[in-house]
């Protein structure tokens, strides 16, 4: 069927940008065009970097658990400033000989450790950078729910309603029930949502002043580390949070132990009635 009879069926014609990309599309996708542009001088470096984004996006799930498992066994902070040979690595990471061979040559090649003199590994560029970022090693960890979850992709994406590693983990706010595993599967996550706090709630500070309000409350703020870092640049701001019953009480914890006059409201953000005091709110966890 023609572009044109599909557009007398109720299309929306194509752009002449739409019809330009087709092409470029055409042409990519030809093995030959392909091949030419690999070999030809002013176009191979090019092409050399195109494969390489591909491959990288191939690729990306593999990189991902070389840097999870790297974190998991704790091998950046054991390399930090510290010189290793492959059987130390190995005892530091209980692994058998091959299998951290098989690490260490990973990470090498995504920059997490690097070689040193006398075939030993030192950290890599990329490995010192995750090592001074607490908040991003959590979330690395974290994720192992969501990888998990992504084994399947395609039947996560066909059956909405299916049960995830992830919504189970996140069991305190689909089904609270203030049990005790409950509470140390919130408090994790809770400390990891702070870790990963403090960068943003920078940001958020030198873009914007609360300083010119009298009252912000914080909707699902977690342990209250963003309203802790506001409370330090504008100390008369009347601070306030909501979030979940089991999540306010650790908040309360935190906001009593900084000295930080800050109230809480228990609440489903989703289905209960916001306090209606505050001049500015913030959702800065959701």
């Amino acid at each position: 069927m023609s572009t044109k009879s599909l557009n007398r069926a109720g299309r929306s014609p194509d752009s002449f940008l739409d019809r330009l990309k087709n092409a470029r599309n055409s042409l990519l996708s030809n093995p030959k065009f392909q091949k030419f542009c690999a070999g030809f001088w002013p176009t191979k470096f090019i092409a050399r970097s195109k494969a390489a984004e591909v491959f990288d996006l191939c690729n990306g799930f593999v990189y991902s658990q070389v840097v999870q498992a790297c974190v998991r066994l704790n091998l950046l902070s054991a390399l930090n400033n510290r010189i290793q040979t492959l059987e130390e690595i190995a005892d530091l990471a209980g692994l058998p000989l091959e299998g951290a061979r098989r690490l260490v040559r990973a990470a090498v090649s995504l920059k997490l450790l690097e070689p040193r003199s006398h075939n030993r590994f030192g950290l890599g560029e990329s490995g010192a950078a995750i090592l001074g970022n607490p908040g991003l090693q959590g979330m690395i960890l974290h994720h192992e729910h969501f990888y998990r979850d992504l084994s399947d992709v395609v039947s996560l994406l066909k059956e909405r309603s299916k049960s995830t590693d992830l919504a189970r983990y996140w069991l305190y706010s689909t089904n609270p029930t203030g049990s005790e595993t409950e509470r140390v599967v919130m408090t994790t996550y809770s400390e990891l949502m702070s870790e990963t706090q403090t960068v943003l709630a920078d940001e958020v500070l030198r873009a914007y002043r609360f300083d010119r309000h009298k009252h912000l409350m914080d909707v699902g703020g977690g342990d209250g580390q963003f309203l802790r870092c506001v409370h330090a640049h504008a100390p008369e701001l009347q601070l306030s949070l909501l979030d979940l019953p089991n999540v306010t009480v650790l908040a309360d914890e935190q906001f009593k132990a900084a000295n930080v006059p800050a109230s809480t409201h228990s609440g489903n953000m989703f289905e209960d009635a916001w306090p209606q005091s505050a001049d500015v709110v913030t959702l800065i966890r959701v």
